[in-house]
């Protein structure tokens, strides 16, 4: 079981214990097995990992733990630009999965792109639920959590459609669902 695991199970634990006065049972990330025959080719860090793309991923992997390492790193990597098409999806997919094969390192991937969302269908996953499920109804994230199997890695889906997208990220509930996550997996 993960760090990121245990840690959602004990604040699930805490919670339901400062809330109604007894430990509930404890909520399991759920698991799919992944078959990497079936993700996207462009997961090439799973689809073909001796690649030379593959191996800019690690570099970047690389550069990215490093400055994990500076005083003040705030546990947080967003990949993001102005403008659509230009392979934040599939960056941040495959840095995600290179860090989460690092011994060291358990990885939250967040799919917060609430208009197009992508990630899910990279890696050929059929989400319950995800990110706006959180935000809008209150749904603990414990029971959005996907973990596909690869390394230490758990996938956080973007839910469902929203009218609201820019709004819902602006947040107050957004910012603490932030909050939250970083105290769980510091």
């Amino acid at each position: 079981m993960s760090r990121i695991e245990k840690a959602l199970e004990k604040a699930t634990r805490l919670r339901d214990k400062t809330s109604s006065g007894a430990v509930s049972e404890t909520l399991a990330v759920r698991e799919d097995t992944l078959d990497v025959t079936k993700v996207s080719s462009y997961i090439i860090t799973l689809t073909d990992p001796t690649s030379p793309i593959s191996e800019e991923y690690r570099k970047l992997k690389s550069m990215v733990v490093r400055l994990t390492k500076q005083v003040g790193f705030k546990n947080t990597i967003m990949v993001t630009s102005t403008l659509s098409k230009e392979g934040k999806s599939i960056t941040a997919i495959n840095l995600a999965i290179t860090l989460s094969q690092e011994y060291d390192y358990t990885v939250l991937l967040i799919d917060a792109d609430l208009r197009d969302p992508s990630l899910h269908r990279y890696l050929n996953l059929t989400p319950e639920a995800g990110l706006t499920d959180c935000l809008v109804d209150g749904l603990d994230i414990s029971r959005a959590l996907l973990k596909p199997g690869i390394g230490k890695l758990s996938f956080l889906p973007s839910g469902k459609k929203v009218k609201n997208p820019v709004e819902l990220l602006a947040s107050q509930r957004m910012k603490e669902l932030i909050d939250e996550i970083k105290h769980r997996y510091s």
